[in-house]
């Protein structure tokens, strides 16, 4: 059988040169790249492209929502809490969502971690636990963040929120090393 393997890799080359059908569903949006750098953005509906010359991406746009993980925070009255948050995204700018920001989907997590970090280190823990518009206060500070990156923020809500003693390090510290100490009298 392996003597026919290049009939197989002959056929895939030759069905490139064959246009084929591609679909958008509702809730999804594409982006067809052809050659010379063109880019065309792609709304729910029936496509014909080249796979020779071309190539076609599909994205879900329609609301998604992510866990936006834990992280110990300071409150503006310096009380440490543990703070984890849900975020609902769209995207509005498919092309500003995946050409002009590489690894999108990452970095609406990291900057909806940044966004959780600026609303609560600029309120105590008690306005924190009774704010009734808390949640409007992050979803404001999320899309202020992402403006950038082609996405509406539709929702941004704390999930786990709670006081806690642990409080991270951030920086690009050594690591610490524990010196143990000689007794008296060993130098030599």
């Amino acid at each position: 059988m392996a003597a026919f393997s290049w009939l197989g890799e002959f056929l895939k080359g030759m069905t490139s040169f064959i246009p084929r059908l591609r679909l958008v569903k509702a809730g999804h949006g594409a982006i067809r790249y052809s050659p010379r750098g063109k880019i065309e953005v792609l709304q729910a509906a029936l496509y014909v492209y080249w796979p020779m010359i071309q190539a076609f991406e599909d994205f879900p746009t329609a609301g998604q929502t992510t866990e936006v993980p834990k992280q110990a925070l300071l409150t503006k009255d310096l009380k440490t809490v543990s703070v984890g948050a849900a975020i609902t995204f769209e995207i509005e700018d498919l092309q500003a969502f995946s050409v002009d920001n590489f690894n999108t989907f990452d970095d609406v997590d990291d900057i909806a971690q940044i966004a959780v970090r600026d609303v609560v280190k600029e309120h105590t823990l008690v306005e924190i636990q009774t704010d009734p518009e808390m949640d409007e206060k992050l979803r404001k500070a999320a899309q202020r963040r992402l403006r950038n990156y082609g996405v509406r923020v539709k929702r941004m809500a704390i999930k786990t929120f709670a006081q806690s003693q642990l409080i991270h390090v951030i920086g690009d510290q050594a690591p610490m090393t524990l010196v143990q100490p000689q007794p008296a009298g060993d130098s030599e």
